[in-house]
């Protein structure tokens, strides 16, 4: 016989020192918890990222919106005219409909 199963205290004892379960949310939670705490030192860490990033380039903050903006607009040109995969893709008059006549 162990000692646990001896003694009920000890029992209680060694089921109290088990870790928690663990909940995907409540982790959530904890940790959006702590971003909130030092949310201030996230503000001045991610605006000192972008000053710095932008500080060398002509057009500064405007670069920061412009850059993606361009890379749509490529992204737009190459896949909608040059592959020709975007909009409407046939024509009304090159439907299978239209040749084979009016039936009426």
């Amino acid at each position: 016989m162990t000692a646990t199963q001896a003694d009920p205290r000890l029992r209680s004892l060694s089921t109290s020192l088990a870790p928690p379960k663990r909940s995907l949310l409540r982790d959530a939670r904890r940790e959006v918890h702590a971003t909130a705490r030092y949310r201030h030192l996230l503000r001045l860490l991610v605006s000192s990222s972008l000053r710095t990033e932008n500080s060398n380039t002509v057009f500064g903050f405007f670069w920061w919106v412009l850059d993606p903006l361009l890379q749509m607009a490529v992204y737009v040109v190459f896949i909608g005219v040059i592959l020709s995969r975007g909009g409407r893709t046939t024509p009304s008059s090159s439907s299978p409909r239209s040749s084979r006549g009016s039936c009426s």
